[in-house]
């Protein structure tokens, strides 16, 4: 995985501390991505569910940026051109994850994108709702990293 800082506002860097990383690991993960790398948006308010998603996802081929909120989620989105979005329903502010969910499925070039909605709500009306706003699969937090390993992987997954 390489893991790059972003510039949207709103968004944490996705390697600000030396702690994040092992040093004989921290070199591979500053190298340049791969064109055949999966490029992956992490959306999600709490950083460290965003940190235990990019552990992970850490031995998986790809790219992943993050973002802090939908709004900053959407900004990157647009200039990142993701192949997956993993993606919180519920977020602080006025734009949530069914709004970007919808959002980036409506929007040509990110039409193709993958969603993975992740959420502490899992009723059977909650997923419902996060598959008719587009999202690929839902999950239910506390999920098992062998779960996303799972779908990340999983280039035809469906809820």
């Amino acid at each position: 995985c390489v893991i790059l800082p972003d510039s949207v506002p709103g968004s944490e860097p996705s390697l600000n501390a030396k702690d994040d990383l092992p040093d004989n690991s921290r070199q591979r993960h500053l190298t340049e991505p791969s064109p055949t790398m999966k490029k992956i948006l992490i959306v999600d308010d709490h950083a460290d569910i965003r940190r235990l998603i990019r552990m992970t996802l850490e031995f998986e081929d790809c790219e992943i940026r993050e973002a802090g909120d939908a709004v900053a989620g959407w900004q990157l989105a647009l200039q990142f051109k993701p192949d997956l979005v993993l993606l919180d329903v519920m977020m602080p502010g006025e734009t949530h994850g069914l709004d970007l969910c919808l959002a980036l499925k409506v929007e040509p070039m990110l039409a193709a994108t993958r969603v993975i909605m992740l959420s502490a709500r899992g009723t059977h009306a909650d997923r419902e709702a996060g598959l008719r706003a587009g999202a690929d699969a839902y999950l239910v937090k506390p999920f098992s990293p062998m779960q996303l390993l799972a779908l990340v992987d999983d280039e035809t997954v469906a809820a």
